[in-house]
């Protein structure tokens, strides 16, 4: 054998080692497979996932409080007075953080002891 032919023969032994070590790599690569099949198959990993919370959820969730009855007169809440109740809350919830700064600017203009106190540190 020839230097040439040896040299020949390495680099064929080099490429098929590359080969199949890139091989392995395409196979190894798991985040690839799942991907392709999430794509390919939505329906179906959707259902799985959905089934297998379900069932960790419940092998998971603990035993359910049991409901106590209350003897004695209880008080009915009208429907409709709760509803409207809740309403002038709910806008007063959303309308809080915009008054805010305007509420803690009046007030660090009018008395100044707010203003030097700085602004509260609460997380």
């Amino acid at each position: 054998m020839d230097k040439a032919t040896i040299s020949k023969q390495l680099a064929e032994a080099r490429r098929g080692i590359s080969r199949g070590l890139d091989g392995v790599a395409w196979e190894a690569n798991v985040p690839r497979k799942v991907m392709t099949s999430v794509k390919k198959k939505p329906a179906a990993w959707i259902l799985i996932s959905a089934a297998l919370g379900f069932i960790i959820a419940y092998v998971f969730g603990g035993k359910r409080p049991k409901k106590i009855k209350i003897e004695g007169p209880t008080k009915k809440v009208d429907a409709k007075a709760a509803w409207y109740a809740g309403i002038p809350l709910a806008l007063v919830r959303l309308a809080l953080p915009v008054i805010q700064p305007l509420v803690v600017d009046f007030l660090s203009k009018k008395v100044p002891t707010f203003a030097k106190a700085g602004p509260s540190r609460r997380p």
